[in-house]
């Protein structure tokens, strides 16, 4: 049986909350994601993907903005005195 993740939009045109679409990205455990708050593997297999809303008829495409991280430098010691925090 095919296994996905949905993930649930709300429009930005006429704020119509039930726009879905499916994934296969991830682990694919049946799940339901906001938008707000999906993990970086689900949202990875819908990036750039078309999707319009049923009620006002507007086409969007999906972007992942690119995550920062903070990277830090420490002293160079042995790979047991290294200290990450």
């Amino acid at each position: 049986m095919p296994c996905f993740d949905t993930i649930h939009f709300e429009c930005p045109n006429c704020m119509y909350n039930k726009i879905s679409i499916q994934t296969k990205s991830g682990k694919c455990k049946l799940k339901d994601y906001h938008f707000t708050s999906v993990p970086i593997e689900e949202a990875s297999g819908i990036a750039n993907t078309e999707i319009t809303c049923p009620k006002c008829n507007t086409t969007f495409y999906i972007g992942i903005p690119t995550p920062r991280v903070r990277l830090i430098l420490t002293e160079k010691n042995s790979p047991d005195e290294i200290i990450y925090s």
